[in-house]
């Protein structure tokens, strides 16, 4: 098999505005902000995304910390492996304490990449088995139960069958009862970002 040959590795920070507003308990953004990752080799390229939030309100990393660790710190790594793949980036890669995003940005560039070298989907390269799987959307927080509900009803229409509810405390069991009652059959999840306590407040 040809060895693989690094080329070029380009970082692209991108902005893409969102269809409705992002809502949750801990955040509000009209646009998402991320890090697209291309690898481009002798034998074809791979694209990757880091998927930080722009600022660190979900988890430590965001996006101009993940930019520097790719650049300072990950890239310059895979250079240095003498035979570069998704297996032994990551395994170089735990060198590095944290930073979870950054890296997957990079691995998933390298998985891409060999899922074209091997003629498979990525699907197919992770060991996917299932020709379809049920579309899915994350509802931003609704505000009130008749707002969810329509929302759910209008994603529903353009064949989604499976949500992720956003909810928060105060704001979730109306919510919630009155998207089950109206659609029995759908898989809903439900993700507050951590806006509960573990002890309920005094």
């Amino acid at each position: 098999m040809t060895q693989i040959r690094i080329e070029q590795i380009e970082l692209r920070k991108v902005s893409l505005p969102l269809v409705t507003p992002w809502v949750s308990g801990l955040h509000q953004f009209a646009e998402r902000e991320s890090i697209v990752v291309r690898i481009r080799t002798n034998l074809g390229e791979g694209w990757g995304e880091c998927p930080a939030l722009a600022q660190p309100t979900y988890s430590a990393e965001y996006t101009d910390s993940a930019y520097l660790m790719c650049s300072e710190y990950l890239i310059p790594m895979l250079l240095e492996l003498e035979r570069p793949s998704a297996e032994t980036f990551r395994a170089a890669a735990r060198s590095i304490v944290g930073h979870p995003m950054a890296k997957f940005g990079i691995e998933l560039a390298l998985c891409d990449l060999a899922a074209q070298i091997e003629g498979c989907s990525l699907a197919g390269l992770l060991g996917g088995t299932a020709t379809q799987v049920p579309a899915g959307v994350v509802c931003g927080t609704q505000p009130d139960a008749a707002s969810a509900v329509a929302t759910v009803s209008a994603l529903v229409t353009q064949g989604y069958r499976r949500f992720k509810i956003k909810t928060e405390p105060g704001n979730d069991m109306e919510i919630l009862s009155a998207l089950r009652e109206e659609f029995p059959d759908l898989q809903l999840g439900v993700d507050a970002n951590s806006a509960y306590a573990a002890e309920p407040e005094a």
